[in-house]
């Protein structure tokens, strides 16, 4: 399993749904130990290790075209715990159940984060598909219902959101380009409003935020029930 220098690994349960979990790990363990640079493949279980598999990887891109790598031993690589600068912006959230997003690349490794693309899946891991290009950051609210994406590339006067899952995300304009540092809203991820976290091209010491409320955009709040009897 890779990890970096901090002891942190690339090992993350999915929230929500018992028994599923992701990792990275080191294809050229042995090489790596002498060259320092290492090969990551991702890896899932959905029994609690009994089993672990490659993600099957989407056919096509969003924008309809195929992907380079569509051969034996393509598969889809994500971007793990050990290399992100917000330690709460995880794969998945406890009400968001089923519902996981991810940095990464279809290929036979990992590419570089900045040579990557943003990809979703709703059903656990067994399918996945591109939502977007480039990498980006994300946040969940309303249970699921609200997705919000931001370009974590570059300074952005853009957010994107989606009302249905990821089927289809619509544009927003927060009015000044912003680096956006971290998406925030309440640890249960079952809010409309969100604040962004960043710099201003020019004003790299000073943070700002951005308030983003969606709460006009819906008729009503998500109510999580309990098991039926």
């Amino acid at each position: 399993m890779n990890r970096n220098d901090q002891g942190y690994a690339d090992f993350e349960k999915m929230l929500g749904l018992d028994g599923i979990a992701l990792v990275n790990v080191v294809s050229n363990a042995d090489d790596a130990s002498v060259s320092g640079k290492k090969e990551l493949q991702t890896r899932i279980t959905h029994n609690d290790g009994g089993k672990w598999k490659e993600l099957i990887p989407p056919v096509r891109d969003v924008n309809g075209q195929p992907y380079e790598c569509n051969s034996v031993g393509c598969s889809l690589h994500l971007h793990g715990y050990s290399e992100r600068d917000d330690p709460q912006a995880l794969y998945s959230s406890p009400t968001a159940v089923g519902i996981m997003l991810g940095v990464g690349n279809v290929g036979k490794s990992l590419k570089p984060y900045a040579d990557c693309d943003t990809f979703m899946t709703r059903d656990g891991g067994f399918s996945w598909e591109e939502v977007h290009k480039d990498a980006h950051k994300w946040e969940f609210g309303d249970q699921g219902s609200i997705i919000l994406l931001v370009n974590d590339e570059a300074p952005t006067d853009v957010v994107l959101y989606s009302l249905d899952e990821g089927k289809t995300w619509k544009s927003h304009s927060i009015g000044q380009k912003l680096r956006v540092q971290s998406i925030m809203t309440v640890p249960e991820d079952t809010h409309r409003k969100f604040v962004l976290l960043g710099t201003s091209p020019g004003t790299q010491e000073r943070t700002l935020a951005v308030h983003l409320d969606f709460s006009t955009l819906q008729r009503r709040k998500c109510e999580q029930r309990g098991p039926r009897v």
